[in-house]
């Protein structure tokens, strides 16, 4: 297959997705492409993973900073930090203000349709299955 016929062959749709949309939806993105799927189903499942994984790193340095910047780290019996946060009421206001401003964003991806049939036998939790069912048609 020459790309000519990779790329028609790749069936997508380039869409407005908010960001809280891809960052929902990725851990069930990554379950469902840790399944054994058709070889075609799992390349479509691989780009996408790939192409939107810059706006889910930018997301999750923007949320590291704003963690800094207004919660305290966590530190377990030795004084150590745990990688958790804790953040006062009127911070934790502030942070969850912030944050679903930048979930809010609309990216513009291409959003590859997987079709319900292609999945085979697969079993996707429902949780799994509500997280994508934007991309999962049937």
């Amino acid at each position: 297959m020459d790309n000519k016929q990779l790329e028609t062959a790749v069936t997508k749709t380039a869409k407005k997705v908010q960001l809280r949309t891809l960052v929902e939806s990725l851990e069930s993105l990554r379950t469902l492409s840790s399944e054994s799927l058709p070889v075609f189903e799992s390349f479509k499942i691989s780009l996408f993973l790939k192409s939107v994984s810059p706006f889910v790193e930018s997301f999750e340095v923007e949320r590291n900073k704003l963690m800094i910047e207004l919660g305290s780290p966590e530190k377990d019996k030795k004084g150590k930090e745990t990688g958790k946060y804790t953040f006062k009421p009127k911070k934790a206001e502030e942070f969850n203000t912030k944050m679903a401003t930048i979930l809010d964003v609309d990216v513009k991806v291409d959003v590859p349709e997987i079709s319900v049939s292609a999945l085979g036998d697969v079993k996707i939790k429902p949780l799994d299955m509500t997280n994508l069912l934007w991309i999962i048609k049937a």
